[in-house]
């Protein structure tokens, strides 16, 4: 043990130090070192883990393996690969990021700064990656993206050679961790994020301290996230809105991070010297936040002086609660005193009062639950089934039967926050004519977008009272308000011509082509990924075609009956190769064979690799429903 120390440490000096002229000068004739960007063919989730002569292995303390990953050894390939490990260790649920997906949406067509999350300070440092001096969260960027936040907080400095996701202090070293995890280690997680979450857009809120080297830090960001990946100051010049760009906007261009910066060298290279382009809001610091007045350093921050603010930058809080000990293993400092502490009253209040950036320490689902203003737990229910309409109740929404009397919401046209509710009771479908007969053409049937619109609504129905809103499924209203989904479809509503990944709902496989069948199975990498890629070609009738990109055959229903096989065959567009995307809402769709009438489903357990794709009659379960990723 002490010779592996004592030799991690050599390599780290040897590598890290200068090296002389020699290898200064040519770090600067180069402009950037492939160093800083590490061995990219091993050591993260499903590549061969690193070898022991690779920097990296030693870098990366976990046997070659990223931090928080395990190595798992394959009998197929001779090798051993990186595999989930104590890094993936929360489970999420789908209640809670399915909520906070539907929320971003509802505000997908104002500045982003209306969309809202809970945000991870320090995102880097987690416990479950191991032991580190200055840890801030319990779960990797991983856990904390699928649990449904969309903005994280990271620090980035060059010490020891290289860039380093490391929360230290330059002036006390010992803090800079010299296995600290790499910058582009990070940045490879959240890519592979990315690509298994197409259409999402997340936020990364950077401290950093790059010694002047912008350059190689830049280069990071283009090498593994993509530079028309990233929106740059060049996105920001052409966007002639004013103020922040729409979510749908950012999506428009094929955008998927937005870097913000509180230091000035990367907020420079992102968005140019000056920008307006940067959130100074959320520095206030939680105990400055009174959750019953909905005031922020004296300001009020909900309603439409809220909706000003939120115009202009993000509004928010923030807690730091990373302690300092002594030598006597006693708390010498505790941020908390001047931060205040974020306790989930805190973070409900924020959200009924609209708040849109909450930064906090030690993030858990519980905390994200907190964060939710929306849809009450498990809601909507048999969404689709009977229970298609949307309605209020002390201020949580519930799905429920269209045909139910209730009275009605209605909204001013100019004014967000102007709410009343018809004192005539009608079914769902009379909301648009009972708002307009009671309370002119200036109000309209509404939905609220955002926290304290909701809240607001609360206040005018009181407790207790059930109020249709204007949301529902099969139901479509050519006008209901800026930024509201028609239908709970918070990503592709519909199919177009393409390459597409296909995803059953129930397991989150991939489906495959395996021969002359079709199969669910894992993630596939290198060549074999092409099986896993499916070709959508429309046909004249309405129907598509479903192509397998590796051997360009067809998804064929091989029997009609129910439990009959679906496989691959030979192209030849008669009616068994011929498929409905029938839309469920949430980016899910049943795939309906056109002769057999049946829908697509897997045989088996339905969870487990090599599970065949079967016809069955169709029904609204989970089994039946896909997701479709495009390529």
């Amino acid at each position: 043990m002490k010779f592996i120390i004592l030799l991690t440490l050599l390599l780290s000096f040897n590598s890290f130090s200068s090296g002389g002229k020699k290898k200064k000068s040519e770090e600067e004739s180069r402009g950037v070192m492939n160093y800083i960007l590490g061995d990219r063919s091993c050591g993260q989730l499903g590549q061969p883990r690193c070898r022991v002569w690779v920097k990296e292995y030693w870098d990366m303390v976990n046997f070659g393996c990223d931090r928080g990953l395990s190595k798992r050894w394959s009998w197929s390939s001779w090798r051993h690969y990186c595999s989930p490990g104590s890094r993936f260790s929360n489970r999420p649920v789908p209640y809670i990021s399915g909520s906070h997906k539907f929320q971003r949406e509802l505000v997908r067509k104002k500045p982003f700064s209306f969309m809202s999350s809970v945000v991870p300070h320090n995102s880097i440092g987690y416990k479950k990656a191991g032991p580190t001096l200055m840890s801030n969260q319990f779960y990797s960027p991983t856990d904390l993206l699928n649990m449904g936040i969309r903005i994280l907080a990271a620090d980035v400095h060059k010490v020891h050679g290289n860039f380093r996701a490391i929360h230290c202090n330059q002036k006390i070293k010992v803090t800079c961790n010299v296995q600290g995890r790499y910058w582009a280690a990070y940045l490879e997680e959240i890519k592979l994020w990315m690509n298994k979450n197409p259409n999402e857009v997340i936020v990364m809120y950077l401290e950093d301290t790059l010694n002047g080297d912008i350059k190689s830090f830049a280069y990071i960001i283009e090498k593994i996230i993509g530079a028309n990946k990233v929106f740059s100051k060049q996105d920001l010049a052409k966007f002639s809105g004013g103020g922040y760009p729409s979510l749908d906007y950012i999506r428009s261009k094929g955008r998927r991070v937005v870097f913000f910066n509180q230091s000035n060298s990367s907020h420079n290279f992102v968005h140019g010297q000056g920008s307006k382009f940067w959130p100074r809001w959320p520095s206030a610091y939680v105990k400055n936040f009174n959750g019953n007045t909905c005031y922020l350093y004296g300001k009020k921050i909900n309603g439409s002086s809220g909706e000003g603010f939120k115009n202009k930058y993000f509004v928010g809080f923030m807690e730091s609660d990373g302690k300092v000990l002594g030598l006597d293993l006693k708390i010498v400092y505790d941020p908390t005193k001047d931060s205040g502490k974020v306790t989930l009253d805190s973070i409900r209040d924020a959200a009924k009062c609209g708040m849109t950036y909450l930064e906090m320490d030690w993030v858990d689902n519980s905390k994200v639950n907190a964060a939710i203003w929306s849809w009450a737990t498990g809601e909507p229910r048999s969404w689709g089934r009977g229970r298609n309409c949307t309605k209020q109740r002390n201020g949580r929404w519930y799905g429920v039967y269209c045909t139910e009397r209730k009275q009605h919401a209605c909204r001013h046209k100019t004014n967000s926050f102007d709410w009343k509710v018809t004192s005539k009771s009608g079914v769902f479908t009379e909301g648009p004519a009972n708002c307009t007969a009671q309370f002119g053409s200036d109000y309209y049937f509404a939905l609220p977008t955002v926290g304290d619109q909701n809240e607001e609504l609360r206040k005018k129905i009181g407790n207790n009272r059930d109020v249709w809103m204007n949301f529902s499924t099969g139901i479509n209203w050519s006008n209901v308000g800026s930024g509201v989904v028609r239908a709970l479809n918070t990503s592709q509503t519909s199919i177009s011509n393409g390459t597409y990944q296909i995803r059953p709902k129930i397991s989150n496989k991939f489906l495959t082509e395996a021969g002359s069948y079709s199969i669910q199975y894992s993630y596939l990498r290198s060549r074999s990924k092409a099986r896993q890629q499916w070709v959508v070609e429309k046909q004249s009738d309405g129907y598509f075609l479903i192509k397998n990109k590796k051997t360009g055959k067809c998804l064929d229903s091989f029997s009609d009956r129910n439990g009959g096989r679906i496989g691959v065959y030979s192209c030849h567009k008669r009616d068994g190769q011929k498929w409905k995307f029938i839309n469920k809402g949430l980016n899910t769709f049943q795939l309906q064979n056109k002769r057999s009438k049946r829908c697509m489903d897997l045989n088996g357990s339905k969870r487990r690799n090599w599970n065949q794709t079967i016809n069955w009659k169709c029904y609204n379960v989970r089994q039946h429903y896909y997701t479709l990723i495009r390529q």
